[in-house]
């Protein structure tokens, strides 16, 4: 729910912050006497520039103050993963080529 969270506020901020930067826009077609009824809308540019700024500041504290992954995962025994570690180096010994030396030290030494 966390992650699903800090997405959408990542995505809000940054639309937000885009919305901000459109309305603020609105200076040139003021400043070319294009469009003067237009100065009234650019009013709304800093309160969601304000939004957009607070919500990225929400994003980076919970991220900050979340565990870390390691902690959230659950633990695993070192017998749960035995079994695979021994079934690995039976195929790998299967797999692997008889080697003319092999039992040569046993039968030189008789060990």
């Amino acid at each position: 729910m966390r992650a699903q969270l800090a997405t959408t506020a990542i995505f809000l901020a940054f639309y937000l912050l885009n919305a901000s930067m459109a309305v603020r826009a609105l200076e040139v077609p003021i400043g070319f006497g294009v469009w003067p009824q237009a100065w009234n809308l650019i009013a709304w540019s800093g309160p969601l520039g304000v939004l957009a700024m607070l919500l990225f500041t929400m994003n980076i504290i919970m991220t900050i103050r979340q565990q870390p992954a390691a902690l959230m995962q659950p633990a695993v025994s070192a017998q749960a993963l035995q079994p695979l570690s021994t079934a690995r180096q039976r195929s790998s010994r299967s797999s692997a080529s008889p080697s003319p030396m092999r039992g040569s030290f046993s039968r030189m030494t008789g060990w």
